[in-house]
């Protein structure tokens, strides 16, 4: 099976292109930017693309897009319970690289 690309917004400038006075460096000034589909809005950092609120470094999970591709026949992750974060840090969780989803089969 062939997979389509969709065209997403990209969440470090919210469109626009530019980030503190710069080209944006998640897009490169285009605004969107193109995924594999399926995809799903990343959990990790809630699809803000920011590794936290307010700061300047992109999240590591979606690197900064705010979406991020799975499989088609994802279920929620059994190790994070489909929040992408590891239950004793705030890291993103190891077994589904923060993206809150695996593939069926390795559930």
């Amino acid at each position: 099976m062939e997979k389509t690309r969709a065209q997403v917004t990209c969440a470090f400038c919210r469109g626009t292109g530019r980030s503190r006075g710069a080209v944006c460096q998640v897009c490169r000034g285009a605004g969107t930017v193109a995924l594999s589909s399926p995809t799903r809005r990343c959990v990790y950092c809630r699809g803000s693309g920011l590794q936290q609120r307010g700061s300047a470094l992109t999240c590591g999970v979606c690197r900064g897009v705010g979406w991020v591709t799975v499989e088609e026949d994802a279920v929620p992750c059994p190790s994070c319970r489909g929040t992408g974060v590891e239950p004793e840090s705030k890291l993103p969780c190891l077994t589904c690289r923060g993206k809150g989803v695996i593939a069926a089969e390795k559930a």
